[in-house]
């Protein structure tokens, strides 16, 4: 009886086979529903996860650095950069971007991603962002500063946002420098070249405040420099190596400091690699004085910026006029400046060759602080 009921069902007419039949069924429904249970739950911790992470994307914002073929002082200022942002700009990621290998294509795919400002390391990098004409806020450092002040002037009236900070010293601190090592001081000498010729008037000036004649010579492209050293000065006088490679590329500036040490003429370079090459002292920012610095600019502008963009919208006409000064005076504050902070650096076997004794960078970089202190109280009471 059981047999013709078995076989009505469609199953096997013997038990023992039957026990294992439904034995075999109850496995793979029990299987089943493991699997169905832990594929539930590994969905659950995944949407969880992808939850948690858009929250975090979206409470977090972006920071682009580009660069392109670093020297050994732009790559200890990026490392000291990052370091700086995860320090005080923790809610930023930032990703470094080597222009070097890309395309304006593939740039442009980088700057039109969501970003909160972005950062150019060197002239090379900077121009290539800049080239793509995207509308992103753009941090420049290690740039000659006749080189940023153009950048600056053409990309304004793009409508590009563009600020950063000089990759030399300002004329003010070698002009100090110089008096500090020689309180006498009543001449000193620069050579010109045809991009930092117009700055000739606002040199001029300045050396007038400070009581100081200003010797110059404007250089063709063709021109080697220590072919005009016995015009331009005379012995123990300053000559201030300006920023310019036209000029003081490190195969010109080695014949310059040659002919200056037979000439007995001190040279004042305004950053670090020209102590290295052979000035008797430099004024300089260090990579991580700057990163320290640029990381606060960034921190006020990027936050600005952020603000700005989540300003509601339908302004009173009352107001318009209000935030146009106030955007005009933020653009005044951002345009591109000089580093606050500086050292000085001697090169002692210059000092020994020109026998000037023991020099002590602290104590000259004390010196031109004071005097720099004393110019800006009198601009600041004019």
């Amino acid at each position: 009886m059981r047999r013709e009921q078995y076989k009505k069902m469609g199953l096997p007419e013997n038990q023992t086979t039957v026990f294992k039949y439904l034995l075999s069924i109850t496995r793979t429904i029990w299987h089943s529903s493991l699997i169905l249970f832990f594929s539930a739950f590994s969905n659950n911790v995944l949407s969880d996860s992808d939850k948690s992470t858009g929250i975090s994307e979206k409470n977090q914002y972006n920071l682009l650095i580009f660069h392109d073929n670093m020297s050994e002082v732009q790559n200890q200022f990026s490392q000291s950069l990052q370091a700086q942002l995860l320090l005080k700009m923790p809610d930023y990621n930032y990703e470094l971007i080597d222009t070097s290998s890309k395309s304006r294509k593939k740039i442009e795919a980088h700057l039109t991603q969501p970003a909160s400002c972005a950062v150019t390391i060197g002239a090379v990098a900077t121009q290539k962002v800049l080239s793509v004409r995207h509308p992103v806020y753009i941090f420049s450092l290690y740039v000659p500063r006749y080189k940023l002040d153009n950048l600056y002037r053409i990309y304004q009236k793009l409508g590009i946002p563009l600020s950063g900070i000089y990759e030399e010293q300002p004329f003010t601190r070698q002009m100090f420098l110089a008096k500090a090592l020689n309180p006498e001081l009543n001449q000193v000498n620069i050579l010109l070249g045809q991009a930092d010729k117009f700055y000739l008037r606002e040199f001029q000036k300045l050396a007038s405040e400070n009581q100081l004649s200003l010797n110059y010579q404007i250089l063709k492209p063709a021109d080697t420099p220590e072919k005009f050293l016995n015009n331009v000065t005379k012995p123990t006088d300053f000559l201030l190596i300006l920023n310019n490679a036209q000029l003081f590329q490190n195969s010109k500036l080695t014949g310059v400091v040659l002919a200056a040490y037979y000439q007995k003429v001190n040279l004042i370079g305004n950053r670090i690699e020209h102590a290295k090459i052979g000035t008797l002292a430099s004024i300089y920012t260090s990579p991580n004085t700057l990163a320290i610095e640029t990381t606060g600019e960034l921190k006020k502008i990027c936050e600005a910026k952020i603000n700005q963009n989540n300003k509601p919208e339908g302004k009173t006409k009352s107001n318009s006029g209000k935030n146009n000064r106030d955007k005009n005076q933020s653009d005044s504050q951002t345009k591109p400046r000089f580093a606050n902070s500086f050292s000085v650096i001697i090169n002692d076997q210059i000092a020994q060759n020109m026998q000037l004794g023991n020099l002590s960078s602290n104590e000259l970089s004390k010196q031109v602080t004071r005097m720099e202190n004393e110019q800006n109280r009198r601009h600041g009471n004019e």
